[in-house]
Order: structure tokens, then sequence, then C-alpha cells
């Protein structure tokens, strides 16, 4: 919480499911020329003497250092080192899509500081980012909860890894687009059916959501979003305190993604509330909870997604 009140965001660590050798950056779309945005990812290596490359960046592009990007960036890190790229203001590039490489495990955040999904206003930004996976735990099917903001806050960032990657939406059999590698393609509000929408692709992708708190452009966040994995655990435990960011108390909420037919514990409670079917995926079902307080532990007796 960056105090008054004004700028907060949130950070889920993966634990060592962080750790790769490729990775795609996301961040908010951001109108350009917002003073005050930043851009970013940061790597940080956890072996010595390694290697990383950064490209797939639009030449030209100014970065928060002052240099200009002009082709692919190596550099070298031994263990517990950090290297940032930062991006003022999207002169030249927004950096969606921006490659990481590296001969040795390392752990990558992304997103965006005072940023915004708003393409028509610089008014009212806030905090999005989040640790991301690599691309040998990424996959082809996500599915997307629609949070409280307007309909150009609430988007889904899709980033194909491979060329001629297919995304599909809400069960159809017809490609909305076909993408080639590191380019990207995004989903507004409108997209989901029921609060939900339903994404499977013809080759793996990097996920991220948008969402926003509420219809003010000044409640926004972007988080990275895990895929439908058969092996996903069956609980989540725990959250530890829904409601607060530092010393500002919120109305907590969680959203629940389960197949179809599971039972659903908070806190060791079943929850009766009603299963609404995931549009184009009939064997899943979410469930919207608010009002939780302090520690939250969910359960269900079978895969459970939560955010």
């Amino acid at each position: 919480n960056a105090g008054l009140g004004n700028q907060a965001g949130g950070l889920v660590t993966k634990g060592v499911s962080a750790l790769g050798k490729r990775f795609r950056a996301g961040a908010m779309l951001n109108p350009s020329n917002i003073v005050g945005l930043l851009n970013f990812f940061s790597v940080l290596a956890t072996e010595n003497n390694t290697n990383i490359t950064i490209s797939n960046i639009a030449n030209g592009t100014l970065l928060a250092n002052g240099t200009t990007f002009n082709g692919p960036i190596t550099i070298n890190l031994n263990k517990n080192e950090g290297y940032i790229l930062g991006i003022n203001g999207n002169i030249g590039s927004n950096m969606i899509g921006a490659l990481i490489e590296s001969n040795k495990d390392v752990i990558v955040n992304s997103g965006s500081f005072g940023g915004t999904n708003d393409p028509s206003s610089t008014g009212g930004r806030d905090v999005g980012f989040d640790q991301i996976v690599g691309a040998d735990k990424i996959g082809n099917e996500y599915i997307f909860i629609k949070g409280l903001g307007t309909t150009v806050l609430e988007r889904v960032l899709l980033i194909a890894d491979e060329d001629n990657t297919e995304i599909y939406a809400n069960g159809s059999n017809v490609p909305v687009t076909t993408l080639q590698a590191g380019k990207y393609y995004i989903f507004d509000g409108s997209a989901f059916v029921n609060n939900n929408l339903y994404i499977n692709t013809s080759k793996k992708v990097f996920a991220y959501q948008s969402i926003g708190g509420t219809t003010s452009n000044a409640n926004q966040n972007l988080f990275f979003v895990p895929p439908l994995n058969c092996s996903t655990p069956k609980i989540v435990d725990n959250i530890p305190q829904i409601n607060w960011i530092g010393s500002r108390n919120y109305d907590g909420v969680v959203n629940i993604v389960t197949e179809t037919g599971a039972i659903v514990l908070i806190n060791e409670v079943r929850t009766f509330a009603t299963p609404i079917p995931i549009n184009g995926k009939p064997d899943f079902v979410y469930y919207s909870i608010s009002g939780l307080t302090g520690n939250i532990a969910v359960k269900s007796t079978k895969q459970v997604y939560v955010s």
C-alpha cells in the first residue's frame, strides 16, 4: 500500500513453479505519455553466471534509464542479482510480449505501476503486477471471471509464444484470431458471458487478466492466470487477511472455479451459493463469494482455482 489509501497492488508468489528459462512480459495497455507510468519486468537469478537475453521490444523504444532499445539486450547475473527493465509512458512500445530467455533458472515479475487499461483516459490509474511462470508451465485452456469494472477495465491479455497460435472463445470452433510468436490479443469486458470467459488455444499462451474493483479507473489490478490442469490441487489454504491491504479495510471477495458437481467449503463450511456454469465449458462452474474477512481457506472435492 503506497500510503494515504491511494495506490495498492499485490503479488502472488509461485514458489518453485516460478523458476523458468523462457518468459513473456505482460502489462496494462496504457495510453502513451502518461506522467508517472512505469511498465516493467524484473529478472532475478538463482545461480551464478546466468546469461539472459531480452528481445521482442520495438526498436526505438525509450527505456526508463534514458537509453533506447535497438536490439536484444544480453546481461550476465550471479545468484541473487536482479535486472529491471522499465518503460515510462509507452514511448515507442508498451513492452507487452517482450521475451526473456536465460540459460539457467530465473524468476520474473511483470506489470505496471500507475497504469490503466482505459485507452481514452489518463486519469485514474493503479498498480497491477504479478510473479509469472515460464513457458514450460503455461497452457491452452483458461477460465477468466469478470471483476467489477467497466468494459474497458475488464481485459484478458493473451500472448503467443509460438507462431500460428489460434485463439478460440466461449466454446466456438471458429478462431477469433491467429497470433505469431510474441504478438498478443486482448478481450475486453464485452467478451464475458454471465461474467465468465472460457478460452482455448491451438498452442500454449501466456495469460494475464486485468480487473476493476469498482467502475472507477482508480481501482484496477492485473494478475497472471494459471491454465486449467487436471493435476491442480483441491485446496487453496490460506488467503491471509483477505479484507486488508496495509491498514485499510476492504470488502473481501473470492471467485472460485471448480468442476461441476464439486462440493466447495470455505473455512470448512460448505457453501450453498448457486454455481454459475462456465459458458462453452459445461464441466466447470464458478462461485463468487463476497463479505469475507480474516484468513480464508477454500477446499473443493475436485480441482479448484481461486482469485
